[in-house]
């Protein structure tokens, strides 16, 4: 179980796999910061559905449709992209 990064109600991680999932799961996205070692943070809205869902994909119970997967890591690589720019 991954131990929760959470300050204001915000979950953050720099996971781009977790938090494609979460954002395929319709956990908010609020915000993506490009820090300055180049990384990417992730922040989403943090409640108790958003722990269960890291909860499942860090045990392996997480299932979501491939393309819906897809999908949402190419738009998320397009945020990482225009804030590259």
């Amino acid at each position: 179980m991954n131990m929760p990064e959470v300050v204001n109600d915000e979950y953050s991680t720099r996971d781009l796999y977790l938090a494609t999932y979460l954002t395929v799961r319709a956990i908010n996205l609020k915000n993506l910061v490009k820090g300055s070692d180049n990384r990417f943070t992730f922040y989403f809205q943090y409640d108790k559905v958003t722990q269960k869902e890291i909860d499942d994909f860090y045990s392996k119970k997480a299932q979501v449709e491939p393309l819906d997967f897809a999908t949402s890591m190419k738009a998320i690589k397009s945020k990482m992209y225009n804030l590259s720019n």
